[in-house]
C-alpha cells in the first residue's frame, strides 16, 4: 500500500482519527509521518514541551532562586529540562517539588515499587503509621481504652524496630 500523502513510498504506519463519530484513516512512510510531526510540534523542543506539562509559568519578577546546594541546579533549570540534578534537588525545591509531582502524579509521595530489601521496613512502616491512624480514631471517638492498647502496640513495634538484633528489646 502505497503513502496516502506522498503517494510514492511504502505506507507502514496507519493513523486513526476520531473526531465526534467521524473516523479517518491514513497510511503514512515514515517519512511524511516524520515531517508531519515536524509541523505539529511546530519547531518546539522537547525541553519546552515538558516545561509546557511541568507548569512552569514565566514569572516578571522572582522573588527568590531555589537552587540545590549539592549540585547547583535552579528550580528554573528544572523546569526546562524536566531532570533534576541529584537527589537532593527533591528536598531543596521543597514544596514547589511537591506541587509539580501533585500535579503530574495526582500525589506528591512515592507509590511504585520498593527495592526487595526495603520491603520489610516499609511493611512494619505502614503498620504503625495505620496503628497510629486507628488510635487517633479511637481517642476522637473517646474510646481511650482501645487507644490505650494501640498505643501500646505502636510501642512494642517501635521497641522491636529499634533493638539491634532485631528480636524484642528490653528484658
Amino acid at each position: 500500500m502505497l503513502c496516502d500523502e506522498c503517494g510514492q513510498n511504502q505506507a507502514t504506519i496507519r493513523i486513526s482519527t476520531i473526531i465526534g463519530e467521524n473516523k479517518k484513516e491514513e497510511n503514512l512512510c515514515p517519512q511524511c509521518l516524520k515531517k508531519r510531526n515536524a509541523q505539529i510540534l511546530g519547531g518546539l523542543k522537547v525541553g519546552d514541551l515538558l516545561s509546557q506539562l511541568l507548569g512552569a509559568q514565566p514569572q516578571a519578577e522572582p522573588k527568590e532562586t531555589l537552587r540545590c546546594d549539592a549540585c547547583g541546579q535552579t528550580y528554573e533549570e528544572f523546569q526546562k529540562s524536566g531532570r533534576l540534578g541529584c537527589a537532593n534537588c527533591y528536598a531543596a525545591f521543597g514544596d514547589n517539588m511537591k506541587k509539580t509531582l501533585k500535579s503530574i502524579h495526582g500525589h506528591a509521595h512515592h507509590v511504585g515499587k520498593v527495592p526487595a530489601y526495603l520491603e520489610g521496613e516499609r511493611l512494619h512502616r505502614q503498620q504503625v503509621d495505620d496503628l497510629k491512624r486507628q488510635m487517633d480514631q479511637a481517642v476522637a471517638a473517646e474510646d481511650f481504652e482501645r487507644a490505650a492498647v494501640l498505643r501500646d502496640r505502636i510501642r512494642d513495634l517501635s521497641t522491636r524496630e529499634k533493638a539491634p538484633d532485631g528480636k524484642e528489646g528490653g528484658a
